[in-house]
């Protein structure tokens, strides 16, 4: 299990102490691929989680908001990686009725829950955060890899079934 950190303030810190919470270290390079800076808010990304300073009172609302978003990143990693394991693991069970379970499973979970960007584009505060989120943390790469291995299984099931 991962600890995550999850900070608010309204502290203004310099890029080294923010590092110094986030990772430990002074190691953490903030830039437009992980910190969102606005007039109002400053979020920064790390691969233990996220610092919020609000520049401004009464910043909650927003804190929350950015607090679900790297929940909702969370779930769609967790997710993948659970299919990850799955798909990995079922080559060896030699178990390929599974397989099409897995896929129809897979492809059901895209329909209803996985979205590239959730929030609407008219909330460009949060529109801007996710996609900040959404490219750190390589959700898409992650997404695209299990797709492949998925249609890999399959591509052995119709290999097995016409030997």
């Amino acid at each position: 299990m991962i600890d995550y950190i999850v900070a608010y303030t309204d502290e203004n810190m310099n890029d080294g102490k923010i590092s110094q919470l986030l990772r430990g270290s002074f190691t953490l390079k903030i830039d437009k691929s992980n910190c969102y800076d606005n007039p109002d808010i400053k979020v920064v990304f790390s691969e233990k989680g996220f610092l919020f300073q609000a520049k401004f009172n009464n910043c909650e609302s927003k804190f929350k908001d950015t607090m679900t978003m790297f929940a909702l990143s969370l779930a769609y990693r967790e997710k993948m990686e659970y299919y990850l394991n799955l798909t990995s693991s079922i080559i060896d069970k030699e178990n390929y009725h599974d397989v099409i379970d897995i896929k129809k499973d897979f492809y059901v979970f895209n329909l209803k829950y996985f979205f590239s960007n959730p929030i609407h584009y008219n909330y460009q505060q949060k529109h801007t955060i996710w996609k900040i989120i959404f490219h750190y943390y390589n959700i898409l790469e992650q997404h695209q890899e299990l797709k492949i291995q998925i249609e890999n299984l399959v591509d052995i099931l119709h290999i097995e079934q016409n030997q």
